[in-house]
């Protein structure tokens, strides 16, 4: 593949993650924030499996393109989440809640890269981006558990 097409390809994902968060922020005021994430997550998942099996340039795109959509909707209520979160200490938790998420999505951004390198060697890039597109699709199933639950440690209600 020819270095213009790669650089077309991310630019694909960079666009609807650029243009993702505004439209997320504005789905957020009627749809949860948990809600929006899992979609997102979810969505991210459906673009790297496509994006295990694709070959042409176009539909790669059109995935990485998904992929930058859903990463905006799993990102941005993200941050809504915290803050509720932070908001039930006395005095807020904010510095606290936010130095950690930074230091999840810094881990992420260094950490990913490489075991998805090493995952790719080991095996193949459709394995390494369906492993991806399984764990988006895990973090989706985890943020539709109810809050409440999730946040003390029990399982959600069977009734």
């Amino acid at each position: 593949m020819e270095r213009t097409t790669i650089g077309l390809l991310f630019g694909a994902g960079a666009l609807a993650a650029a243009v993702g968060p505004p439209l997320v922020g504005l789905a957020q005021r009627t749809i949860s924030a948990q809600r929006l994430s899992a979609a997102g997550a979810a969505l991210a998942a459906a673009g790297l499996a496509a994006a295990a099996f694709l070959e042409s340039p176009w539909l790669l795109a059109a995935a990485l393109a998904v992929i930058g959509m859903g990463a905006a909707g799993l990102l941005t209520p993200t941050l809504t989440m915290i803050a509720d979160i932070a908001e039930r200490d006395d005095p807020p938790a904010y510095g606290t809640l936010y130095a950690l998420y930074n230091l999840a999505y810094a881990t992420g951004l260094a950490a990913a890269p490489f075991l998805a390198g090493l995952l790719n060697q080991a095996t193949a890039f459709t394995s390494a981006t369906l492993t991806a597109a399984a764990v988006a699709a895990l973090a989706a199933a985890a943020l539709l558990r109810p809050a409440g639950e999730a946040a003390r440690g029990e399982r959600p209600s069977t009734s």
